[in-house]
């Protein structure tokens, strides 16, 4: 299994031992989530060792098997893959901490923060979204001071 996803994945597997004396035409991929029906993933026999598997629903656990095809018809299918779970395979990242300004020259302003806490390894920040909001000061003096 590979470049799993919210909505997809890749089915990888390997020809046969043996090919019952004709030569694989084909293979037949079947999907299900534990405990329902096996549904067929493929229309027609897929010539390579790989197929792309679209419409998962994300959060939904999978299960794959796979079968050889050739003159004489479908054989058995394969064991059932190890289950994944439809999800991709990053996350969303945590709130920065508060930004604090390091320096100001003239109308700029130089600012840091600390990185999210729920960050990652496996992911990294495409970039970081800072929004200015003017602050208006008013000084209300009672009449008659």
């Amino acid at each position: 299994m590979s470049d799993v996803l919210s909505t997809s994945c890749t089915v990888n597997y390997q020809p046969p031992l043996s090919d019952g004396g004709s030569p694989v035409t084909g293979y037949q991929v079947e999907r299900q989530t534990p405990g329902s029906r096996w549904i067929r993933v493929n229309k027609d026999p897929i010539a390579d060792l790989s197929c792309p598997v679209t419409e998962l629903l994300e959060g939904n656990d999978y299960e794959f098997r796979v079968a050889a095809e050739n003159k004489a018809g479908l054989g058995e299918f394969s064991a059932v893959s190890p289950k994944i779970t439809a999800k991709n395979p990053w996350e969303k990242p945590g709130k920065p901490g508060r930004p604090a300004a390091v320096e100001v020259v003239g109308a700029t302003v130089s600012l840091e923060w600390k990185a999210p806490d729920r960050y990652s390894q496996r992911s990294s920040f495409e970039k970081y979204v800072a929004s200015k909001t003017r602050t208006v000061m008013l000084t209300l003096q009672a009449a008659g001071v």
